[in-house]
């Protein structure tokens, strides 16, 4: 204990170490109190260095020495929840968030419940999931749907609504979305991604109602999201390539306009849907590829790389 408190103590008078040594060393030493911010800076280093698992480590270890201060820990459970969502590791990324949703403000903890749900049914822990996403849901005062008869009468209306509302496009100024409308905005996103693998149709219902809200509130970001899918679930018809077509050139586009790396690469992801729906193998191999380059630049997407 004692060597392990003389390197650190060194180390840190040399100005020159990394954070992750002195943490290492100073978690030796046992004492915390100079170990934890440390581990905290080291994963930050890690997250930019895309190191994920690392980071988790170090997140993970600066959560067991915590002061105490109930912000201060949530904050650091986040950081390690989405070091946990980045590594892929879905479901223990669940547990923090929704650890973290303890004690945390109505908005915040709405919005940590969210992300929970989210990460459970896209890890495949669809019963969980679902429980979790129906909690989520009827906080805000909607119900997640059970008889299919309704999630199709639902859907439905909701197509309908989306024709009427895509005649206004383009939407060319960036309107923020009040905190609710973005709140339903990401709830919706969640429960379409979650569930579109394992339940289509819920999935398509949820996808409605998303895009037709971004397209009520004008929130551009949401509508190229939803687009990029509205262009997956046109697939389904086969005999219309031509109308199929047009709402991927929309969301295409859309995302090209905004410069989203992320949006590119969904838009990508919807026409691959397409293409796959049509049997075009060869050409929906090429799409994956392109949406595969585009999210490989981005974080947070090992479902969108899994789903390809």
């Amino acid at each position: 204990v004692l060597r392990h408190l003389e390197l650190a103590n060194a180390l840190e008078a040399s100005k020159t170490a990394e954070p992750d040594m002195l943490a290492l060393h100073y978690r030796r030493a046992r004492r915390p109190e100079k170990a934890t911010p440390y581990a905290i800076l080291a994963g930050d280093r890690a997250l930019e260095a895309l190191a994920f698992d690392r980071a988790a480590e170090l997140f993970a270890y600066a959560l067991e020495t915590s002061s105490g201060d109930r912000a201060k820990e949530r904050a650091l459970r986040i950081k390690l929840a989405d070091a946990l969502k980045n590594a892929g590791r879905g479901a223990e990324a669940a547990k923090e968030y929704s650890a973290a949703a303890d004690g945390a403000p109505a908005d915040e903890g709405l919005d940590l419940r969210r992300r929970a749900a989210e990460r459970l049914l896209m890890s495949g822990y669809m019963d969980d999931g679902r429980l979790a996403l129906r909690d989520v849901l009827r906080s805000v005062g909607i119900t997640l749907l059970e008889r299919r008869w309704k999630v199709l009468l639902s859907l439905l209306f909701w197509r309908l609504v989306i024709a009427i509302r895509l005649r206004k496009l383009p939407v060319r100024t960036i309107v923020p979305a009040s905190t609710d409308a973005l709140a339903r905005l990401n709830l919706f996103w969640s429960a379409t991604v979650g569930l579109t693998m394992t339940d289509f149709v819920q999935g398509a219902e949820f996808q409605a109602r998303h895009l037709a809200l971004a397209l009520q509130v004008g929130d551009r970001h949401h509508i190229a999201r939803g687009l990029a899918l509205n262009a997956g679930y046109a697939g389904v018809d086969t005999k219309n390539r031509a109308k199929v077509d047009q709402a991927y050139q929309l969301a295409a586009g859309m995302a090209d306009e905004i410069g989203d790396t992320y949006l590119v690469g969904l838009s990508r992801f919807g026409l691959a849907a397409i293409e796959c729906l049509s049997g075009q193998w060869t050409r929906c191999l090429e799409v994956c590829q392109e949406a595969e380059t585009a999210f490989a630049k981005c974080s947070g997407v090992a479902w969108e790389l899994a789903s390809l």
